[in-house]
């Protein structure tokens, strides 16, 4: 009975963790309070059972010097009088940290060098008092920094293997878990039934041949997620972007994860590439992006696992976007993102610039300086319109009667043209007093070259 309790005190406290994961916030405080909440519950988990291993293994852990909340010291009396569980406990541990990327050489991240080092750090006396009764006014930046819910979350999950299954071989860690979880996703009795000789069979015999070409389920889930679900015929290609949605819906953290982590942006254009100002006591872990001119496109973060998070300015810092493997590739993302190249003609001068913005904004309206003009029986509207350009040598100046063309947003074959006489010139800012319209693009036209996907 008492190991029934114990056992469900994990699976409790691992489904309570599951389903209100931390959430970080742009208030530290209300990440902080939530990592706060969570982490005395799995510390206390894992010390009824790590307790409970003493227990059956013999000793009293009534006993004052087991009477307490250290579970390095716990895991250390485990050592002595069950080796083969401690080693488990260690080789769960290491998988972990390994499946989510997390490099224990880092500096930063050398604290997760060892389970026993990492419950030395996190899983103190002292960093359970911490956590239990943390109050607004304190500051446990630097043991925020260290816990990793997902770590203790997994270490729970060993604890519970142990449990379940008792004297037998124990070997399942977090790979074991989630590539079990892929597979049972990509390989749907439904979506895989077919009636001898047809159509169909030869459609589910040419996804398994094809699964059968990688070394796990994960790797084959990889790969279609990366080519954006065009690597092989339709059903191939809808069967697995049915999986990749059913695997974004797990309440397993770690499965979500790797959704997240095989959903990384390809190598971007390096048509341009903007500069990056590093913000922060690290160098290259937060950084604003912007144009020559000093025009903000937005901020990329790199994550624990080297992955960098793309968050653009789009009238104010909106979550994250997309996610790259390279920091060139993120601020390129932000620049094919947020720009886009234009053909000029200055006068009678043809040449080409890169203009700033949003799809389909451009060339945007100043609507505080429109005009209307009166033509000959007719009326021309003549309005002010707002271009920012990339930098600052664009040569456009007050006076200049000029022509732009630039797409009218991603995947489109319209051009949104401008014609009218410069007005003003702010830096990388110009004013233009005339009329726009869209024509259908031409072999030729900016963007043509643009890529057939969401880079």
């Amino acid at each position: 009975m008492q190991d029934y309790v114990i056992q469900f005190s994990m699976d409790d406290v691992i489904g309570i963790l599951e389903s209100a994961p931390v959430r970080p916030d742009l208030v530290s405080g209300i990440t902080i309070a939530q990592i706060m909440n969570r982490a005395p519950m799995a510390h206390l988990s894992i010390e009824r059972a790590l307790k409970s291993l003493l227990l059956r293994n013999g000793l009293d852990i009534k006993q004052p010097e087991h009477r307490h909340h250290n579970l390095h010291t716990h895991l250390k009396t485990l050592r002595k009088c069950d080796a083969d569980t401690a080693e488990y406990l260690d080789s769960a541990f290491d998988a972990a940290v390994q499946f989510y990327g997390l490099n224990p050489n880092c500096s930063e991240l050398n604290h997760l060098g060892s389970l026993s080092i990492y419950l030395s750090t996190t899983g103190t006396d002292a960093a359970f008092q911490t956590m239990r009764y943390w109050e607004l006014d304190q500051s446990p930046d630097e043991l925020v920094g260290r816990m990793w819910l997902p770590i203790h979350l997994e270490f729970l999950r060993a604890l519970r293997e142990v449990y379940l299954s008792g004297d037998r071989a124990r070997n399942r860690t977090v790979v074991d878990r989630v590539e079990m979880s892929v597979r049972q996703a990509m390989s749907s009795a439904i979506d895989l039934a077919y009636a001898p000789g047809s159509v169909r069979e030869t459609e589910v015999k040419a996804y398994i041949a094809w699964l059968r070409t990688h070394a796990s389920f994960r790797c084959a889930l990889t790969e279609a997620v990366r080519s954006r679900f065009r690597f092989g015929n339709e059903f191939m290609n809808q069967v697995v972007a049915q999986a990749y949605s059913h695997l974004q819906q797990s309440r397993d953290p770690a499965v979500l994860y790797l959704t997240e982590r095989v959903d990384v942006l390809p190598r971007q254009s390096r048509d341009v590439i903007p500069g990056v100002e590093w913000i922060g006591p690290i160098k290259e872990r937060h950084g604003r992006v912007s144009t020559p001119s000093g025009h903000c496109l937005g901020f990329i973060d790199r994550s624990a696992d080297g992955v960098w998070h793309i968050t653009p300015m789009r009238d104010g810092a909106v979550g994250v976007a997309a996610r790259a493997e390279t920091q060139t590739d993120a601020r390129c993302y932000l620049a094919q993102l947020l720009s886009a190249p234009a053909n000029l003609t200055i006068g009678e001068l043809p040449t080409t610039a890169r203009l700033i913005g949003e799809e389909h904004s451009r060339i945007q309206l100043n609507h505080l300086q429109d005009l209307v003009e009166h033509a000959t029986n007719e009326q021309v509207i003549s309005r002010s319109h707002k271009l920012e350009f990339w930098s600052t040598d664009h040569a456009i100046e007050v006076g200049h009667e000029i022509t732009v063309e630039v797409r009218d947003g991603h995947q489109t074959n319209i051009i949104h043209v401008l014609e009218g006489q410069v007005s003003d010139v702010e830096d990388h800012v110009v004013y233009v007093v005339g009329h726009d319209y869209l024509v259908l693009a031409t072999p030729g036209d900016p963007g043509d070259s643009a890529p057939d996907d969401d880079n």
